[in-house]
């Protein structure tokens, strides 16, 4: 197998790491609703999960369109 080799740009080495960086304070009303969502069987959250993607989708297509 070759050699991979790890080609890094001079200029990415000031940069913060992912891992460094805070996440966002979760509420409580965000955290209750995660739950939630975490105990519905598995195709309730497929289905919940196609619906956000077709709310989104209309979401951006409106936008678009207001461009």
């Amino acid at each position: 197998m070759n050699e991979v080799t790890d080609l890094r740009h001079p200029s990415s080495e000031g940069r913060v790491a992912p891992d460094s960086i805070p996440a966002l304070p979760v509420d409580e009303s965000r955290l209750a609703m995660m739950r939630r969502v975490k105990r519905l069987p598995v195709a309730e959250r497929i289905a919940l999960l196609d619906r956000m993607c077709r709310e989104q989708t209309q979401l951006a297509i409106g936008a678009r369109r207001v461009r």
